[in-house]
């Protein structure tokens, strides 16, 4: 369960993380520096999902698939703009994503993260 825990407090870092970043993105212009940030951010995101996602209840695998597959969907598009753009740090890099976030999976992950925390007190 110490894997688990330790998988659940980065997630709970990589969260704040892409939260601060994208409103940096958003009152910056919606910036390529920011969303490159955020690319890295959600990849993470996503490979700590991969690692975990098994050892979860269903019903919070089936959220954390949803969230994996918007991540998929974002970076897919991600990409694409990107090698269309070839945009410079500063330029705008805006696109859509029809998959939207499943903010039930990210709230399912920290109740688990406090409940395996309280646990051990």
């Amino acid at each position: 369960m110490a894997d688990m825990e330790q998988s659940l407090g980065e997630l709970a870092c990589l969260f704040a993380r892409g939260k601060k970043t994208y409103n940096a993105y958003l009152s910056h212009g919606q910036q390529f520096l920011y969303a490159r940030i955020l690319k890295d951010n959600n990849e993470r995101i996503r490979a700590t999902l991969i690692k975990i996602s098994f050892q979860l209840p269903e019903q919070l695998f089936s959220q954390c698939i949803n969230l994996i597959h918007h991540i998929d969907v974002w970076l897919e598009l991600w990409v694409d703009l990107s090698e269309r753009m070839s945009p410079n740090i500063e330029d705008s890099f805006v696109f859509e994503n029809n998959v939207n976030y499943p903010v039930e999976a990210e709230k399912g992950l920290m109740a688990l993260m406090s409940e395996l925390r309280n646990k051990e007190l």
